[in-house]
């Protein structure tokens, strides 16, 4: 399921290529698929189009968690506190 997940999100990225909710979907999927790199990637992009998107914030802190780069995650989770 996650497969076609990804496939539908790449899909949505190739009609509208600044959905900032494929982007984030797609990085939570890849999160679940251990491709933490790749998650970050695509939860960085959501933030470009998007910087105050605080689910994306949040789950990218968690893939620095997974690398365990605390630092990283550290200061994602105060971005989402400031948000909140």
């Amino acid at each position: 399921r996650y497969a076609k997940g990804l496939l539908n999100c790449n899909e949505a990225l190739r009609l509208s290529p600044n959905l900032v909710r494929a982007y984030l979907y797609r990085g939570s999927l890849k999160y679940s698929l251990r491709l933490y790199n790749h998650a970050i990637a695509d939860l960085s992009k959501a933030l470009q189009i998007d910087p105050s998107c605080s689910h994306a914030y949040y789950n990218r802190a968690l893939c620095h968690i997974r690398q365990n780069n605390i630092s990283h995650a550290a200061k994602d989770f105060a971005i989402v506190l400031s948000l909140a």
